[in-house]
This record gives C-alpha cells, structure tokens and sequence, in this order.
C-alpha cells in the first residue's frame, strides 16, 4: 500500500548540501557553533541522505525558532566575529536554502494529510450509504435534543444513561473503528443482549442514537 508521502522528494538539494557542508567546514575551523544534533545533521544533508518527515518538520521548527539570530552581530561576511556561533549553527542545518526546502516539505506533508483526511470522510459515507450501518465513534457531548428515548423497536425502548456514563462510554471507545448495527436493526433478544443505544449529540437524524456493546457501563 503506497504510503501518503510517497509523491514527495525528502532528498536534500544541492544548495542545502553545499551550505551544510560549509557549516561542517567553519565548524571544524573555528571549534564552535551548533550542537551534536546540528553537527549529525548537517552530515546526513552533505552527505544528500534522505530525510524523513519528521525530521523535515524538526528542521523547520529549528529555522522558525532562530531566525533572530540573524539579527545578532557576526552574521554577514565583513561583520565583526563573522562567522558567529550562531550563523555556523543556522549552516549546518542547511542555512536559507534548507528553510526554504523544509517549508516547502511541511506545505506538502500538509496538504497530503488534509486530502488524506477527507478521503476517509468520503469512504466512510460511502460505507454508510451501502451499509446503512455507522462506524463505532466517540459521541459528542449531550444535547437537550438528544436527550429524548427513541421509538420503541420488537417492543424494547433503549434509555439514555447519564452525561457521566456516555462520557465514560465514549471515552473508553473513542478509538474504535469496528462497524456498528444501525439502530432499525436492533430487535430481538439477542441483538438487544450484545448492543444498546445511547444518545449522541449530532446534527443528523439517522446518526442521533449511537449503538455501543451491551458490556459497557
């Protein structure tokens, strides 16, 4: 199964090697600037390893947080203490051109959990639509309208319990993913001693009864 980031290129550019490269050169000269973590990561982008996710993020998270430092003296060639601590640090970690390319990954890691999310809204409608059934999901918090029993079904009415019981309910559910019976369908005994229904906050008619296994408090 392909994975979401698939279509996105985590191989360092050149322009981000080059200055992570000069970053392990200034820090090898001068013995200051960065840390172990900037000093192995500037080795993994000179040496063009591929990065993963998360590591893009952290490089990000790292450029948005010492951005300032480029206000401090010693930033630019011809500055007093040139190269600064500071600036040998921003290099390791790939210096502009790697801000540029780690913002651009996020932006696309973004996007591909955002199509991915709504994907899965649109197969669970789908699922919905085919089954008449609803995933197992957390309910929402109590309405007044939600509060009320629903019709009674092979001659056995389901009662609402508590807000503290369906939110002990939901949260012992909350991540569940197993499809549940739609609430026509609970009738006859054995289906009434395995599941019953709790109300659940929603804007939706046919989902305003949620079914949860018998067991549960």
């Amino acid at each position: 199964m392909a994975g979401k980031y698939d279509h996105i290129d985590f191989t360092p550019p050149q322009g981000v090697r080059d200055e992570a490269q000069k970053g392990l050169d200034w820090r090898s000269e001068f013995g200051r600037g960065g840390t172990a973590v900037g000093i192995a990561r500037a080795r993994d982008l000179s040496n063009g390893a591929t990065i993963s996710p998360d590591t893009a993020r952290r490089m990000k998270a790292y450029f948005d947080r010492h951005e300032v430092d480029k206000q401090g003296g010693g930033w630019s060639p011809g500055e007093d203490g040139f190269p600064s601590n500071g600036r040998i640090a921003w290099a390791l970690w790939g210096s502009d051109p790697g801000y540029a390319w780690s913002r651009k990954l996020v932006e696309q890691m973004n996007a591909a959990d955002e199509e991915n999310r709504s994907m899965a809204i649109e197969r669970r409608s789908l699922y919905e639509e085919e089954n008449g059934t609803l995933p197992l999901r957390r309910c929402s918090a109590l309405s007044p309208a939600a509060r009320t029993e629903p019709p009674s079904r092979g001659g056995s009415s389901a009662t609402p319990p508590s807000s503290a019981s369906t939110r002990s309910t939901s949260e012992t559910f909350k991540s569940e993913s197993t499809p549940m019976p739609s609430a026509s369908s609970l009738s006859g005994e054995d289906a009434r001693s395995r599941w019953r229904l709790v109300p659940c906050g929603t804007t939706t008619p046919t989902s305003r009864w949620l079914a949860i296994p018998a067991r549960c408090p």
